[in-house]
């Protein structure tokens, strides 16, 4: 059987590979403006020369807390990880606390203004021709909404329905303003808008009309007017028929352990990326077990092929999933 061709594909390497390959501490990375401008300049560089591949776009790279310490949480840097909230999931423990919490405005809370006065500080070292992004520093509702409270937002949705909206409207109106203000301080206005929520997979398909689609689409139709795209780890076969309904324009399930590309291709006709696995597959695997799962995927009808790396993946790894994605791309 002839096999498929012209099959779109990337490869991604984030912050903690390029750190990685440059030789850069992450704690500094992420609280140095030189250490971040450099890192990225030295790795986008060596990437080019190693794999022929232009994969860093610059960008002040605000992890995704930056909502969370917004409205109280512990943001901290250990030496050479990623950010993480030190009370993740115990920042609103009470219904009662969403009377009184309010959005903070972004362009004086201090969460925020630390990256943006990083940005500014890349910025001023960059040709004016030269594109800068800014993260908002912000998850989708129901993955803000677990970083916030836990486990029992996910009590609250069953027992305190009432409770759970009121804090999945906290953090929409948490992405909005946040995703507007950083595009304000970048001076863009962009059409398209992507949206990252992966915890939304564990809200079952029913209860997708309520505590999902009505946030998202929200979203959506406040910051742009074009092309909808989403990633979102956890779904299910159950939540795929939502996509359509929802003008998802290309849907990217990431390491979802729950999908095949053959169950996914019966449950919608959104176009999608299939992933190798950054740990399972890119790190763990061999050259050999890379090729077969690629060319598997393409020959099971993927539209679309990609990875994300991860520390301590093998050279050879890597450079078999460019050999077979350049050969059937």
């Amino acid at each position: 059987m002839t096999e498929r061709q012209g099959i779109p594909w990337s490869l991604h390497f984030p912050p903690e590979v390029q750190t990685e390959i440059v030789g850069t501490l992450q704690g500094d990375y992420y609280q140095d403006p030189d250490v971040m401008l450099d890192t990225q300049l030295a790795a986008r560089e060596m990437i080019r020369e190693r794999y022929g591949l232009d994969a860093v776009h610059l960008s002040c790279a605000a992890p995704s807390y930056v909502g969370a310490a917004a409205l109280g949480g512990e943001l901290v840097f250990p030496e050479d990880d990623q950010p993480m909230i030190a009370n993740q999931g115990e920042i609103i423990t009470d219904p009662a606390q969403l009377e009184r919490i309010e959005v903070p405005d972004p362009a004086t809370c201090p969460a925020m203004a630390r990256w943006v006065a990083m940005y500014r500080a890349m910025r001023a070292r960059l040709p004016e021709d030269e594109f800068l992004g800014l993260s908002s520093g912000q998850q989708g509702p129901v993955t803000a909404a677990v970083l916030l409270s836990g486990s029992r937002f996910f009590v609250w949705v069953l027992e305190q329905p009432e409770a759970a909206l009121q804090l999945l409207g906290l953090t929409t109106a948490m992405a909005i303003r946040y995703r507007r203000y950083a595009n304000e301080v970048m001076g863009v206005t962009p059409r398209d808008v992507g949206l990252a929520d992966d915890f939304a997979g564990t809200i079952a398909p029913r209860m997708w009309p309520t505590f999902v689609l009505p946030f998202w689409d929200l979203i959506y139709a406040v910051l742009g007017s074009g092309r909808r795209y989403l990633h979102s780890e956890l779904l299910r076969f159950g939540h795929l028929r939502y996509l359509e309904d929802l003008g998802i324009a290309q849907y990217d399930p990431g390491t979802d352990q729950y999908l095949t590309v053959k169950g996914t291709l019966q449950e919608t006709d959104v176009p999608f990326t299939w992933n190798l696995f950054g740990s399972r597959d890119m790190m763990q695997g061999t050259p050999e077990s890379i090729q077969v799962q690629y060319r598997q995927a393409v020959a099971d009808g993927a539209p679309m092929m990609t990875a994300e790396l991860c520390r301590g993946t093998p050279e050879a790894n890597v450079r078999a999933y460019l050999e077979v994605a350049r050969e059937l791309g």
